[in-house]
């Protein structure tokens, strides 16, 4: 037939000798970072693998040899099987049958989903299927493959929209979570404020650069029910202490909440007396709680320390005291502690001399 064979060294089967691509090198490169994207996914079902060297053998080395070495290091995952079935149901327009554990929920609930559109989250690479549930929710929801169990395609038929269209339907979500819009105002410092310009994105906008090279910047995203930031808090805590939320205080009080459990934790267990306590003018503590972290990262009652108690309102004063009293006898810098406490609390009730 006048057709070259080859074989496949890891199916020991012969196969058509692939042509030169008839892609240029930008629609290669585009191929090739569609096939990466489903190695991102982590989904090594069959169908996935014969996929990627379907594509593989449609772009030049060297992405053809490094496509195809990753193909052999996929291996099957627990919802490959859902990963087919959807595919089935959404392109034979045949209802999904399945037991879904909401994120909220403790036992799972049976749903008949019409999906309408198959999503991967440009943030986790996970997937989810956008349908309309026929048995609870009688709307069009979010759900995710990894929590659908007992999968199985009906035999019931219905019509996928034609229309359908992700980006109305996501509107200002920074991943797949619907929501009410919000616009986050944060300040980068300097420190992070180039790594943060260069992963610029749809919804994240500068809005000043100062001269000390910090910058403000609004970040756009969905508040659930609840009004959470979900799906924008990992990536306002990625940059730890480099970025400040200013706006809305929410979202500021839920940061701030965060990073003051973290602290307590490193505080309690991995107390470090090289340490010194914040600088005098930070954001005065709302607890006496907050307090207590604050010093406990250094438990080294030095200047410093002594400066930091001295300027404490006298409600935090009072709390902080009563925080410090409670731990036991041998914990470092205890009465220490008490004693800069009760000092700093009688200078306040101390009557000034004319």
């Amino acid at each position: 037939m006048g057709v070259d064979l080859e074989l496949d060294e890891r199916t020991r089967r012969y196969c058509i000798r692939s042509q030169e691509s008839s892609l240029n090198t930008v629609e290669a490169l585009a191929t090739y970072s569609a096939a990466r994207m489903l190695v991102h996914t982590g989904s090594g079902g069959n169908h996935y693998r014969d996929a990627m060297r379907k594509l593989a053998r449609l772009v030049p080395e060297p992405a053809k040899t490094a496509l195809m070495r990753q193909v052999d290091v996929l291996e099957q995952g627990d919802d490959d099987r859902s990963l087919e079935l959807v595919a089935q149901a959404w392109f034979g327009g045949r209802v999904l049958r399945c037991d879904y554990l909401s994120a909220n929920r403790d036992t799972p609930i049976r749903r008949d989903l019409e999906i309408h559109f198959f999503e991967v989250n440009r943030r986790n690479h996970e997937a989810y299927v956008i349908a309309f549930d026929r048995t609870s929710r009688k709307d069009v929801a979010v759900f995710k493959l990894m929590r659908m169990s007992n999968v199985k395609v009906l035999e019931e038929t219905y019509e996928p929209p034609t229309d359908f269209d992700p980006a109305i339907f996501f509107g200002p979500s920074y991943g797949v979570l619907r929501g009410t819009e919000v616009w986050v105002e944060v300040r980068v410092y300097a420190k992070a404020a180039r790594a943060f310009r260069e992963r610029l994105e749809d919804g994240i906008v500068i809005e000043h650069v100062s001269d000390d090279g910090s910058l403000l910047a609004r970040i756009r995203g969905t508040l659930d029910d609840a009004g959470r930031a979900l799906e924008l808090m990992p990536l306002l805590l990625t940059w730890g202490d480099q970025l400040e939320v200013l706006e809305p205080p929410s979202v500021r009080e839920s940061i701030a909440t965060t990073l003051r459990n973290a602290a307590a934790k490193y505080a309690a267990h991995d107390v470090d007396p090289g340490r010194s306590t914040p600088p005098i003018g930070a954001r005065p503590p709302t607890s006496g709680d907050e307090v207590i972290t604050v010093l406990r990262v250094s438990w080294s009652m030095n200047a410093d320390a002594r400066a930091y108690i001295a300027q404490l309102p006298t409600a935090s004063l009072d709390e902080a005291l009563a925080v410090a009293l409670t731990f036991d006898a041998d914990v470092p810098d205890r009465q220490s502690l008490v004693d800069a406490f009760t000092e700093a609390g009688a200078r306040h009730t101390r009557p000034s001399s004319n």
